[in-house]
């Protein structure tokens, strides 16, 4: 794993792919939309640092964060980033204040604000059209969110998704993506969105990031084209890049007015109209698995 750099005009944050220990199961303190167990991720190589601890886990009985549960250096970056403070750019109609929050990584009376993510990795394969994704993508996973958690991933405020999966496509026959690498057609697994907003501690902790479709709400259906492995011994958490995930919500479309114009923008891309068209176009190229039952969707 590199060393994460972390630099105030860019987003804070450039990390390698990293590979993840294995998955624990932890009580459940109350935390997410739908009531599922909290679950720790550990890092692997480094039993003592976690890869996701949810914002309820990482708080003390105090209502403190619980600094020993992120890595030393992220912890002296927040402390560094509660003494920043937003600066106004411009003023609205009625003459209230517009500030950044971008560049000064700021919220006005919340606290610190993360932008995009950026992720030092290997090339990948085209991606441009929705072609690419079907025939280049080693898996593409549909599911419905069942639970949503707050907390920190990589050590970034990030939110934590739990699918109950209804379709997977894994690597075709003649990809080289060895045994323990792969997949299991399992029908929970969880993905990691760069969108969050939770305090702890009396300071606030906020990630967005407008080239990914708006964070998916319980009962929406997800689907990602993943180009890299699933992180984790047991490959069960997905990090798909923003231009590779289509959202829908109940009885919707995938109509571009569903996403923000910053990521039609960015990846000025014909949308299908909804997630079943894209599976058609899947399946044309691929076979969708059976998934089995994991035993873990709530």
């Amino acid at each position: 794993m590199c060393r994460k750099s972390i630099a105030r005009s860019v987003s804070l944050f450039t990390l390698t792919l990293v590979v993840v220990g294995a998955l624990v199961s932890a009580p459940n303190a109350g935390g997410g939309d739908s009531g599922a167990s909290q679950r720790l991720f550990y890092r692997a190589g480094e039993p003592d640092q976690l890869a996701w601890v949810s914002a309820e886990m990482a708080t003390t009985d105090d209502g403190l964060i619980d600094w020993s549960l992120l890595s030393e250096s992220i912890r002296i970056s927040y402390e560094g980033l509660q003494t920043w403070q937003p600066f106004q750019i411009g003023t609205n109609e009625d003459g209230s204040p517009i500030y950044d929050q971008w560049d000064s990584h700021a919220i006005p009376g919340f606290g610190s604000y993360w932008g995009p993510s950026h992720y030092d990795g290997i090339p990948q394969l085209p991606s441009g059209s929705v072609g690419d994704l079907v025939s280049n993508a080693h898996y593409v996973v549909e599911g419905v969110v069942i639970n949503r958690e707050q907390g920190f991933f990589m050590d970034e405020p990030m939110t934590l998704l739990t699918l109950d999966v209804s379709r997977i496509a894994p690597p075709k026959a003649e990809e080289d993506v060895i045994a323990r690498n792969r997949t299991p057609m399992t029908n929970a697994l969880y993905v990691a969105y760069p969108s969050a907003h939770f305090s702890i501690g009396g300071h606030g902790f906020a990630k967005g990031d407008p080239s990914y479709p708006p964070l998916p709400k319980v009962g929406d259906s997800i689907l990602f084209f993943e180009f890299a492995v699933a992180i984790g011994v047991d490959r069960l958490v997905f990090r798909p890049d923003a231009d590779k995930v289509l959202v829908q919500s109940p009885g919707g479309t995938l109509d571009p007015d569903d996403y923000r114009s910053e990521w039609i923008e960015a990846h000025n891309r014909v949308v299908p109209s909804t997630l079943d068209e894209v599976a058609e176009w899947v399946a044309l190229d691929r076979v969708f698995e059976v998934v089995r039952d994991s035993g873990d969707s709530q």
